[in-house]
């Protein structure tokens, strides 16, 4: 088994992070956690499923991190976010 997050884990920690992430200290965006069900979610008995996930509230931006310099964030933000 690989080490990291599993996929099935995801949603609820994105739902966790929203939750801690008090008086919007992080600036994690509002998540919510949603059942829904999709033609496009066909196991191989081609049965219709239900499936979770995180619903989050979109953000405009950018570009990402890994894209910038290190000099360009600064050791309070870095900090912020652990």
């Amino acid at each position: 088994l690989r080490q990291g997050v599993l996929s099935s884990q995801q949603a609820a920690r994105e739902v966790a992070a929203f939750l801690l992430d008090h008086d919007n200290f992080a600036g994690v965006p509002e998540t919510g956690l949603v059942h829904c069900r999709h033609t496009k979610f066909v196991r191989a008995n081609n049965k219709v499923v239900w499936k979770i996930g995180a619903f989050q509230a979109y953000v405009e931006t950018k570009d990402t991190s890994g894209n910038f310099a290190p000099q360009v964030f600064g050791v309070s933000d870095v900090h912020r976010i652990g």
